[in-house]
């Protein structure tokens, strides 16, 4: 089944977003994400908002790690979150901007595939409103108990570049979420999520596979095209980057020179060092009509949950172009 939704990256005001997400709740859209953008707003308190606004849009994480939020006390946070929503809340996890997490906040961010395992067993644990013991090679609980009642199993999406990523989530989540990408990549990720369940006696059709798209609807090509050059630009500042620009056909070597850009001026420096090409491959941006055309091929490459962001002067354009989407075949 074809669901359509929207992210934020915590860079808009919170009445803004609240706003936007009311609208695309009203255009028949089917989710609301919100980025763990450090530091901006943060996801769980931005989500409450949207949750007490809205009726029927799933909300979801785009996503937490397991590093500088414990899984128990992810697992209270979203406990709370779908006691508020009414059963909306949808948990996305994955390592995290080591740069953020590691360098900069102290974590030890080591064995990024280990600890999302991990925090997934003890998520999963914590639901059943049970002690929990447990001793990981990352992840370590004492006897933390969920205590709030009608505490469900809610479901996890795993946050996936790399293929044992990817095979994780077909094995474990109800989905993928995976970042900025093109059909080149996303066939390729199809295949790590299925091999994944198949090893897990699961339906590959059961895994949901939702893509983070950077997005911007505009007569004016060029105008969109700046308009995702920031945005963009900062995404590919994660440690995680050269694996992104690589596995969609790009040169590796992109990323160290949009840090460096970034380190001599910041987010604008960032932006006049996107290439096109980069937008070509990883973004979407351009007229209706173009826009349209870009997200049905990610879909057909096997995107069954495309996520866009709300960029542009008419960010409701947004959702016109995902509404006019189909599922084939």
């Amino acid at each position: 089944m074809l669901r359509r939704g929207i992210w934020f990256a915590g860079d808009v005001p919170t009445e803004r977003m609240v706003e936007l997400a009311r609208k695309a709740e009203q255009a028949g859209l089917d989710s609301v994400w919100m980025a763990d953008g450090y530091y901006a707003r943060d996801p769980l308190v931005s989500l409450a908002a949207v949750g007490a606004a809205t009726e029927r849009v799933l909300l979801g994480t785009s996503v937490l790690n397991p590093y500088t939020r414990h899984p128990a006390a992810l697992a209270m946070a979203f406990a709370t979150l779908d006691e508020l929503s009414g059963g909306r809340a949808v948990i996305g996890i994955g390592s995290g901007a080591q740069h953020q997490v590691a360098d900069q906040m102290g974590y030890d961010g080591s064995r990024p595939l280990t600890a999302v395992r991990e925090a997934i067993d003890v998520l999963e644990q914590m639901a059943t409103g049970h002690e929990v013991r447990y001793d990981g090679k990352v992840i370590t609980a004492r006897g933390p108990r969920l205590v709030i009642r009608g505490a469900r199993q809610l479901p996890i999406y795993v946050g996936a570049v790399g293929p044992k990523m990817l095979q994780l989530a077909g094995r474990r989540g109800a989905g993928a979420f995976v970042p900025q990408t093109s059909p080149e990549f996303v066939r390729a990720a199809v295949k790590d999520v299925a091999k994944g369940a198949a090893d897990a006696g699961r339906d590959p059709r059961d895994v949901d596979i939702a893509a983070m798209i950077v997005l911007a609807v505009a007569d004016d090509e060029a105008d969109a095209q700046r308009t995702v050059g920031p945005l963009l630009g900062i995404l590919m500042l994660a440690p995680e980057a050269e694996r992104i620009l690589q596995g969609n056909g790009l040169d590796p070597g992109i990323a160290d020179r949009l840090r460096a850009a970034f380190a001599a001026g910041g987010v604008r420096e960032v932006a006049r060092t996107v290439t096109p090409e980069m937008i070509d491959k990883l973004a979407i941006a351009g007229p209706p009509d173009l826009c349209r055309a870009k997200l049905q091929e990610l879909v057909d490459a096997g995107v069954t949950h495309p996520v866009v962001s709300m960029l542009g002067r008419s960010s409701e354009a947004g959702f016109e172009v995902l509404n006019a989407i189909e599922e084939r075949g």
